[in-house]
């Protein structure tokens, strides 16, 4: 898939069924990746380079992302503390929990946060 990022370049999308990757002028300048434990796809990297970032690559990649994966696949949590769970900052980057957020706000990703809702209900 083939469109135009907010610099005016021509940018490539591609799928091989589970990573997606970005390329400009046949050179590989962004990717998603996923891992799959307990057949499940769960976000496990995403890189655009530096001189191509904030130009819609990333949310492009994640849209495409979406509709192979559904909008509730697996990401890091911005919440979590340990453990597993470890501080988010060990997984996103500031630009890429923006875009997290971003995709999120745009209705691309569901929100998979935890809430702090209880049910004290017995």
């Amino acid at each position: 898939m083939a469109f135009v990022d907010l610099a005016g370049r021509s940018i490539e999308i591609e799928s091989d069924g589970d990573d997606i990757k970005a390329y400009h002028n046949g050179k590989c300048i962004g990717c998603i990746e996923f891992d799959h434990p307990n057949d499940f796809p769960t976000l496990w990297g995403m890189n655009v380079e530096s001189a191509y970032q904030k130009s819609g690559i990333g949310t492009q990649m994640m849209r495409v992302a979406a509709e192979l994966h559904g909008k509730l696949f697996a990401k890091p949590s911005f919440c979590a503390v340990g453990g597993k769970h470890a501080s988010s900052d060990s997984y996103y980057t500031e630009e890429g929990a923006a875009l997290i957020r971003r995709c999120i706000r745009e209705g691309i990703l569901e929100d998979t946060e935890p809430t702090d809702d209880f049910n004290d209900e017995w």
